[in-house]
């Protein structure tokens, strides 16, 4: 399912091509797929902090080897 970004809502809006209903459910789109995004850039933040994080520790102990 296909959506206008919201600045080509707006001016859709404001030139009167689509009615505030249509431009509702486009915003409502493209919040549920910001939302997905989001959550998606959560996750792999969390990834990349364990990973850091092991990274670290591994540097560490290579460290007290020396």
């Amino acid at each position: 399912m296909s959506t206008y970004p919201p600045e080509q809502l707006l001016q859709l809006w404001k030139s009167e091509q689509i009615d505030s209903q249509m431009v509702i459910g486009h915003l409502l789109q493209n919040l549920v797929a910001q939302a997905e995004l989001v959550s998606k850039l959560n996750a792999a933040q969390v990834r990349v902090k364990l990973d850091v994080d092991n990274l670290t520790q591994q540097v560490k102990a290579l460290a007290t080897k020396r």
